[in-house]
């Protein structure tokens, strides 16, 4: 099936790439007559506003409709199975989510820094802070588990999708506006990152919702306040957010002085709005820069990590750079606009990010944008000229952080559903088309059947390759050892390798939530009787079976162990239950 669908995407990519060469060689159809028809006619800003006004939340009841359906849609497919598909848990959510757990009970993470602005993760790799405040609330309501994890990804999608719409109905009007939200809803991209917790996967939304209040400003100047806030906690949702962000905020700011979109002093205010939210991330940069010591402040811990390696996946630190810019270079192509296959929790191949046969959509929306963008009356609407530098950044990252997966350069795909939703909408305003709306169906019954494709392949082979890939079983296998009461239990470290200690007690600590304090040896524990515990280094132990083979001689003690290290397991000396990829075992 997969080489047929990718055949199938050859055809439709080359259908659609004749079409638009015959859009080329007319004039192209207005933006919606809402917005457009008073500024075409050299009527100025006053005379846009006023249409925009008049036209309402919504250009008719339909609108609302469609809105509703198109909503209601997207959050219906995302909540099916949703904390059960995908499988099992990624270890990278695990971590957040034992920090927000921490975060939720103590104020610190689960090493006991109070309050960090980064975390301290991995150790040799750090994770951003926001993901893990924003679960807090969540686990605080609803305990630790997949569902209170994966939450704030899912709300945050939704949202993202809501605030979509407004910016393409600001730009564009109503009609490009449901039609970009309806590329949105059913995009695989977008779908896919808003069902696991992955700390990068906030930064697309954040970047969303700064660039739409910012374009708001421009009218009213407390929206471009309100912007600032997001654009300083968006420094707080991955690491390439660090330089990227600045960079785009200064190019932005220098355009808006340019054209005296905001004042001298106003570009002051919220430039201190946004170092205001943002200066303890530039902290972290400082103290891990000139390696000074952490700095504990009341309500924040700026950490120093002397075992940090994030710096070398940046081109500025490669020892050969111009290999490496070719080798970035190579990843961007073959990533974004080729999607060609990626880890399993970023695409489905044959699907790709938003459909192989979308990008010549995405090249004609990327033409519209920038021909709109030179005329007079468009100027008067920045929301045209954000998106374009916001692709132009995302471009720039893609050539600096080292081969980058779809994860590493999720920034960049706002902008291509934009521009193919954009792309879809002018195709099927072609003069050479009589019967538009019979266009219009066709368009939308071809991208209805690979979605329901797309979804019955997620949800079913798919989900079958990613359970695996997160680990399904291993918290079903830990929690049954921890309910025969057993005082000491010897977990397998056989997850990503032979000797991913690492991994497999980060998900011990999620799926058991254990306390941090406990972790760390400043309580103790109980069993289901009230009897005290071993402490959590006596108790619980990672071990890899096959070096250390187990022995059914040594009582009360429970086995978590890789269905593939079961030969080690003599069913006649041990009672074995499996679960899916790991299983537990115990000495008769």
């Amino acid at each position: 099936m997969t080489n047929n669908l990718y055949y199938l995407n050859i055809i439709l990519m080359a259908a659609v790439a004749v079409a638009i060469a015959a859009y080329m060689k007319q004039s192209s159809p207005a933006p919606d007559k809402i917005l457009a028809t008073a500024a075409l006619k050299g009527k100025g800003k006053k005379a846009v506003q006023a249409a925009a006004s008049s036209s309402g939340v919504f250009p008719s009841k339909l609108g609302w409709v469609l809105f509703a359906v198109l909503m209601a849609l997207a959050l219906a497919v995302r909540l099916w199975k949703f904390g059960l598909v995908p499988g099992g848990f990624n270890q990278d959510g695990a971590m957040a989510a034992v920090d927000a757990h921490a975060l939720a009970d103590y104020a610190t993470d689960r090493f006991g820094t109070h309050m960090p602005a980064h975390l301290y993760a991995w150790g040799f790799g750090q994770m951003s802070s926001l993901l893990s405040y924003m679960m807090v609330p969540f686990i605080k309501l609803f305990g630790l588990n997949a569902v209170t994890a994966r939450l704030p990804l899912l709300v945050c999608s939704m949202l993202a999708l809501w605030v979509l719409y407004l910016l393409i109905k600001d730009m564009y009007g109503h009609k490009s506006a449901l039609v970009v939200l309806a590329f949105a809803a059913i995009n695989p991209w977008h779908f896919m990152q808003s069902r696991w917790a992955l700390d990068a996967n906030l930064l697309p939304h954040f970047m969303l919702f700064s660039i739409y209040f910012l374009q708001k400003g421009t009218k009213k100047i407390a929206y471009a306040y309100v912007s600032m806030i997001f654009f300083g906690l968006t420094m707080y949702t991955y690491g390439i957010a660090f330089y990227l962000v600045p960079i785009f905020l200064i190019i932005a700011c220098v355009i808006f002085l340019k054209k005296k979109v905001f004042s001298l002093k106003q570009a002051v205010v919220m430039t201190a709005v946004y170092f205001l939210i943002a200066w303890p991330i530039f902290g972290v940069i400082l103290v891990n820069t000139l390696k000074l010591n952490t700095i504990s402040l009341p309500f924040v811990t700026i950490q120093y990590f002397k075992d940090s390696m994030r710096s070398n996946d940046l081109l500025f630190f490669s020892k050969e750079p111009m290999k490496q810019l070719l080798v970035n270079a190579k990843s961007l192509m073959d990533v974004v606009f080729l999607q060609k296959p990626d880890l399993l929790w970023n695409s489905i191949e044959a699907f790709g990010s938003i459909y192989l046969f979308s990008m010549p959509f995405t090249l004609l929306g990327f033409y519209k944008l920038v021909k709109d963008s030179k005329d007079k009356a468009v100027a008067q609407r920045p929301a045209f000229w954000l998106v374009l530098l916001w692709i132009c950044v995302s471009i720039f990252s893609g050539f600096v952080v080292r081969q980058v997966n779809v994860n590493r350069i999720n920034i960049i795909f706002y902008p291509m559903i934009i521009f193919t939703g954009i792309g879809i909408y002018y195709l099927c305003s072609l003069r050479i088309f009589k019967n538009k709306r019979v266009i219009a169906a066709a368009l939308a019954a071809l991208y209805a059947c690979y979605f329901l494709m797309f979804c019955n392949t997620y949800f079913g082979t798919h989900n079958e390759k990613l359970s695996e890939a997160f680990y399904e079983g291993f918290g079903d296998a830990v929690c049954a050892a921890e309910d025969t009461g057993y005082d000491k239990i010897n977990i397998t470290a056989y997850t990503q390798g032979q000797n991913s200690y690492y991994i497999s007690e980060i998900l011990t600590q999620f799926y058991l939530a254990l306390d941090a304090k406990y972790i760390r040896g400043e309580k103790g524990m109980t069993d289901k009787s009230g009897g005290a515990l071993s402490a959590y280094r006596q108790r619980f132990s990672y071990v890899s079976f096959a070096g250390s083979p187990p022995n059914p001689s040594v009582k009360n003690t429970a086995y978590v162990v890789n269905n593939k290290e079961l030969s080690l397991f003599d069913s006649a000396e041990f009672h074995i239950r499996q679960f899916k990829y790991y299983s537990m075992a115990i000495p008769k």
